[in-house]
């Protein structure tokens, strides 16, 4: 992943996998990690498919 995204191996990723919906709180998520003091952290957000919309 860190070579798809174009980061150096020690750069952090935060990935979540999830549906995009109100009641998962993503922006409460976003907050958190804002206030962490880890200069680079990643936050990958993957939507969850259902089998209709898989790639």
């Amino acid at each position: 992943m860190h070579q798809e995204l174009k980061l150096t191996p020690n750069e952090q990723i935060f990935l979540t996998i999830a549906k995009f919906t109100l009641n998962k709180r993503h922006r409460d998520m976003v907050g958190v990690l804002a206030r962490l003091e880890k200069p680079k952290i990643h936050l990958v957000f993957e939507p969850l498919l259902n089998k209709t919309q898989q790639r």
